[in-house]
């Protein structure tokens, strides 16, 4: 075969494979268990994981990376019991503008952090909304990050986010053989240094779009975590926050300092369902035009109201302050 013959061979592939991707309505691997829909330049596919699947972000970053520009791509998954999928943090892909999954096992959390030619593509992501999902980590891994030196694109993650809604979520730790994990309140200690070391990166994350942040019905947050999601993140346009249902025991004062942190915007503070017996509302001066209409503290176990949490009332936090059993 000559030069020119062998070239041509090997155009004529890539044009093959180039118009397989192209013409395809999901992504290679995923007709067994995707249906797409598209209307003008809005594609939406939702997939139905069993098992024995694989579904892989990185199949669809192989898809969309040839989309046309303005195609805007929803990706709608839902898992059966014990289905595993590969979504790795910080869920970067082209055209991608809507992610939502359901009751799936993530077992790729880390997979992009040793990859920085991931986390050159462009963020585009509008809308994540997270039910049941378990979030798989393996220890190894986890140690492996070096969390003083994270890029801002992976500590903060989408910063285009208009919802954000992480529901319903568990960690499933996984430890390599021989392992001995620490004890709870070695666990709790390296926790509030996690914290404490974020407070430290040089970085904010201003999500300027954000308007709903839900991380409700879960049992892994507390005082600190809220501090070490606040402290160097800014939400100005943010309006729901809901930390419902997560076992808080403390009233995370840190959410009271609305100018510091730009939630100047927000309406309504849920923290319903938990098990917090005190609060105080006094967040110091505030100057902002918008005051938070409602605190939501109800199904808490506030049993009685000191003096002090009554004069807290007194402060222009909100306008309503409900907290029945």
């Amino acid at each position: 075969m000559s030069t020119q013959s062998f070239q041509l061979l090997i155009v004529a592939l890539v044009t093959q494979t180039t118009n397989a991707y192209s013409n395809s309505s999901s992504p290679l691997g995923w007709s067994n268990m995707c249906q797409s829909a598209s209307n003008d330049s809005n594609v939406v596919i939702s997939c139905h994981v069993g098992v024995d699947d694989t579904w892989d972000l990185n199949h669809f970053r192989n898809w969309s990376a040839i989309l046309d520009n303005g195609t805007r791509v929803s990706l709608e998954v839902i898992c059966e019991p014990g289905a595993s999928v590969c979504l790795p943090w910080p869920y970067r892909a082209r055209h991608l503008d809507t992610l939502k999954v359901k009751d799936c096992i993530n077992r790729c959390y880390f997979s992009d952090f040793n990859r920085p030619e991931v986390l050159e593509i462009p963020d585009s992501l509008r809308v994540f909304e997270g039910y049941g999902v378990t979030e798989q980590f393996n220890v190894m891994d986890m140690l492996s990050v070096d969390l003083k030196s994270l890029s801002p694109t992976l500590e903060c993650g989408p910063l285009f986010l208009e919802v954000f809604i992480y529901r319903n979520t568990k960690t499933d730790l996984i430890f390599p053989e021989g392992f001995m994990p620490k004890g709870n309140d070695e666990i709790t200690d390296d926790f509030v240094q996690t914290a404490r070391d974020v407070n430290k990166l040089n970085h904010v994350c201003n999500y300027e779009n954000m308007k709903v942040y839900d991380v409700s019905q879960r049992q892994d947050s507390s005082s600190a975590s809220i501090y070490a999601t606040f402290i160097n993140s800014r939400y100005p346009k943010l309006t729901m926050l809901n930390f419902s249902s997560t076992e808080i025991q403390t009233f995370p004062s840190i959410l009271l300092t609305w100018k510091g942190l730009k939630l100047e915007k927000l309406q309504v503070l849920d923290l319903s369902h938990n098990n917090m017996s005190r609060f105080d509302l006094r967040g110091g001066p505030q100057s902002y035009d918008a005051p938070i209409k409602v605190i939501n503290l109800t199904y808490n176990s506030i049993e009685t109201i000191a003096e002090a949490e009554i004069a807290s009332f007194l402060s222009p936090v909100a306008q309503v302050v409900d907290v029945r059993a």
